[in-house]
């Protein structure tokens, strides 16, 4: 009886930080994005899906430089602050810096999408229709971060929603009347209206800005560490894309590329609960980043429950791994399940190790070693991924993510333990 009143409290206590809502509000954001991606493989063929996922996958290269990072130093920053007057500041540089640079971002990869290193043989070039997103996607995730760093979690869990829902709607009319072309677009919508709604419901808090801005030195920081952010982000997040875009310029199967990206569905989806909770204990990882014994703490508990609950979700999928393709995808799926399988294990190493190590080596402002870390990883992953692309296809590129993923989590934990136990304060 005495622990189910423990249990309760803890419950309670924690509903107060929002981050109660902001798990079942993720959870509902990822059956939608899954929603999405079952909606396109039922409407579009499979030349179609295989032709929009190599296009996607490569604008998500592009999207991982929106801001040039100053989303993340935005976050970095924005926790550190108390007052709210310099939360705001940053906020509104954040927004002017972010504009900027996804103007010259987007010109660039309109501009570049004439290239015949970015276009697929025998397709249209979708590439030129997407420069706008990443405009879109600095707005609204600096809009955002900029609630999280209040620890408004709730309003973040009902913007995120709103979001998740527009995109599945417009996503679903624009494939059906469409096509390929209606998905973009129907993204471009959803977002739009995203923006608008959150700024008609934050009004008042958009009002009341009379801020001074962050100075000079500040700004030099600032950018310092958005450069050093943008660096590691975009090397260590083309790991979960680089695969596609080598399988489309080394095999050019569009059926290859639909299948892939279909056996990688699940298994990167996953990744919501780590990063999730890496996002919800940010802030305070910042704040208490001179605290060793609150970063062990957090540690070693993320290390035990995490860990347990990927194992757990790890073996289940694959047990079952041939139902769940067909039920989800189609019976003609089914072939993909070696990779789902290869692509499962990564997901343990990936969402035990490497995103919870990532976070709080960042938090302890070792982006450095993270820039290290990933770099060391492109490498490999690229040399590894046309060795085995061409020796095993699509197999071979999922053996490659698991290595990766493998080297990188051991990597950053390795840091962290010498950060928290070796090296003396």
């Amino acid at each position: 009886m005495k622990l189910l009143i423990n249990i309760t409290k803890k419950l309670k206590e924690i509903e107060k930080t929002g981050f109660l809502s902001l798990i079942i509000s993720s959870f509902i954001n990822k059956i939608l994005g899954f929603s999405n991606g079952i909606i396109l493989i039922r409407i579009l063929n499979k030349e179609d899906y295989g032709v929009y996922s190599y296009y996607q996958n490569t604008l998500m290269i592009f999207l991982f430089m929106a801001g040039f990072g100053s989303i993340n130093g935005f976050l970095q920053y924005g926790s550190k602050v108390i007052k709210r007057e310099e939360k705001i500041e940053y906020f509104i540089y954040t927004l002017k810096y972010g504009m900027i640079t996804d103007v010259i971002l987007g010109i660039s990869i309109y501009v570049l999408s004439f290239s015949k290193f970015l276009f697929l043989e025998g397709t249209i070039n979708y590439l030129r229709y997407m420069c706008f997103f990443p405009l879109l996607t600095t707005l609204i995730e600096s809009l955002l971060i900029k609630e999280r760093i209040f620890f408004n979690n709730k309003k973040v869990a009902i913007m995120s929603n709103i979001r998740s829902v527009l995109e599945v709607i417009f996503l679903l009319f624009g494939s059906l009347s469409f096509g390929i072309i209606g998905v973009i677009f129907g993204r471009y919508i959803s977002q739009i209206l995203t923006i608008i709604i959150y700024i008609f419901l934050a009004k008042e808090d958009f009002s009341k800005l009379e801020v001074k801005g962050i100075g000079n030195q500040r700004k030099k920081e600032f950018i310092k560490f958005s450069f050093i952010s943008l660096v590691n982000n975009l090397i260590s997040q083309i790991l979960y894309v680089i695969d596609i875009f080598l399988i489309g310029k080394l095999i050019s199967d569009k059926l290859i590329l639909a299948n892939y990206k279909t056996a990688t569905l699940i298994p990167f989806a996953l990744n919501f609960l780590p990063i999730l909770i890496s996002q919800y204990m940010y802030p305070y990882f910042s704040r208490d980043s001179s605290n060793k014994v609150k970063i062990k703490n957090y540690y070693k508990k993320m290390l035990k429950y995490n860990g347990s609950f990927n194992l757990a979700v790890t073996l289940i999928l694959i047990l079952f791994s041939k139902y769940i393709l067909s039920i989800s995808f189609g019976k003609e799926y089914i072939v993909v399940q070696k990779e789902f399988t290869i692509l499962m294990l990564g997901y343990f190493f990936a969402a035990t190790f490497r995103i919870p190590g990532n976070s709080i080596l960042s938090a302890l402002g070792k982006v450095k070693y993270l820039v290290y870390n990933s770099l060391i990883c492109a490498i490999i992953n690229i040399i590894f991924d046309i060795i085995m692309i061409k020796e095993y296809g699509s197999y071979g590129a999922a053996m490659v993510t698991v290595l990766i993923f493998i080297i990188s989590g051991g990597l950053a934990n390795y840091k962290i333990i010498e950060e928290l136990y070796i090296k003396k304060n």
